[in-house]
């Protein structure tokens, strides 16, 4: 009876059964809402690491772009390795921004970067439909420049509750 008063319970429609009830539900977005999103992304990325041998890290969104907060070096480091702070769009990380951001928050990043690495303006709009395909294709996004010789990155995303971009490895 407590239980039902609170709301934690309700009564089924079954006689002397109960569900859970909106309190309840309550409780339980409150608690996955303190989940430590980032602990856990960050434990992730020493597993990825310890089991590829790779270098793997975390990034997410910020006001100025995405952005690296951890990451673990592999066995085998080369000339462009992967750094905390501010990094491009122009990355498999980035790309997944590109797919999943408002476009308003990520064109001029891309246009700047476009026209530092290759020069001239860039088709922002074929670049981020090439990211959803491949995004919704593949569950991740590539980069592969060939404009520097070695460098690979592959990302996929980390979503929230709502489906939202929280973190991309």
């Amino acid at each position: 009876v407590s239980l039902v008063k609170t709301g934690l319970a309700a009564a089924d429609e079954k006689p002397g059964c109960y569900r859970l009830g909106p309190a309840a539900l309550s409780l339980g977005i409150s608690a996955i809402e303190q989940i430590d999103g980032f602990e856990i992304v960050r434990r992730e990325v020493t597993t990825l690491r310890d089991t590829t041998r790779r270098s793997a890290a975390v990034t997410t969104w910020t006001d100025d772009g995405p952005i690296s907060l951890f990451k673990q070096d592999g066995d085998q480091r080369g000339a462009f390795e992967f750094r905390t702070g501010l990094i491009p769009m122009l990355t498999a990380a980035g790309k997944i921004y590109a797919a999943r951001m408002p476009p308003n928050l990520t064109t001029d990043l891309i246009e700047q970067e476009w026209s530092a690495v290759f020069g001239g303006r860039a088709d922002v709009g074929k670049f981020r439909e090439d990211a959803i395909r491949e995004l919704k294709r593949r569950g991740y996004t590539t980069i592969a420049r060939s404009d520097l010789s070695g460098y690979v990155s592959i990302a996929a995303p980390v979503l929230d509750w709502n489906g939202d971009v929280r973190f991309t490895l």
